[in-house]
C-alpha cells in the first residue's frame, strides 16, 4: 500500500490527450530543424511558421512541465546547432582557444536554454492562451533583436 502511494507521488499526473515524452521531444527537434531550414543557405521561409506550429504542438500537448522543457531543449538543439558552423567561420584561428571555440558554443548553449525556458513558460501559461501567445511573441522578438549585438552577432539565423 505504501509503495503505491510513493509511486503516485513520484510521477506527475498525465493529462488526457497528451503526447508521450519521446513524441514531444521528436516534435520539438523536428520543429527546430524546420525553423532552421528557413535560415540561409536554404532560406525556405514557409518552414519557419510550420516549425513554430510543430513546436507549439509539442509544448502545449506535453504531458507535464518537464516534458515541455525537454521538448524546448530539443527544439533549441534542432534550431541552433546547424548555425554553430556559421559562427566558427567568423573566428580567426589565431584567436585564443576559449574565444575561438568556447564562446560560440556557449552562445549556442544559452540560446538552446532560452528555448527550453520559453517552452516551460508556455506550458505553464497554456491556460491563458492569448496572454501566453503575446508574451512568448514578445520574448521571441526580444531574443531576435538582441542577437544583432556583440562579437558573435548573427541576426540572420
Amino acid at each position: 500500500m505504501a509503495e503505491m502511494a510513493i509511486a503516485a507521488v513520484a510521477q506527475p499526473p498525465v493529462r488526457s490527450g497528451a503526447l508521450n515524452l519521446p513524441l514531444a521531444v521528436a516534435l520539438g527537434a523536428g520543429g527546430g530543424l524546420l525553423v532552421s531550414c528557413a535560415h540561409p543557405p536554404l532560406a525556405l521561409w514557409p518552414a519557419a511558421p510550420l516549425g513554430m506550429a510543430v513546436f507549439a504542438l509539442a509544448v502545449v500537448r506535453a504531458p507535464h512541465a518537464s516534458a515541455a522543457t525537454v521538448a524546448g531543449l530539443a527544439f533549441g538543439c534542432g534550431l541552433w546547432l546547424p548555425v554553430l558552423g556559421w559562427l566558427y567561420t567568423g573566428v580567426r584561428s589565431d584567436d585564443a582557444p576559449l574565444l575561438a571555440w568556447g564562446m560560440p558554443s556557449a552562445l549556442i548553449g544559452s540560446l538552446v536554454c532560452a528555448s527550453a525556458l520559453a517552452a516551460r513558460l508556455a506550458w505553464t501559461l497554456r491556460a491563458l492562451t492569448v496572454a501566453a501567445m503575446l508574451l512568448l511573441t514578445a520574448l521571441w522578438v526580444t531574443l531576435e533583436w538582441s542577437r544583432q549585438f556583440g562579437a558573435f552577432r548573427f541576426p540572420w539565423a
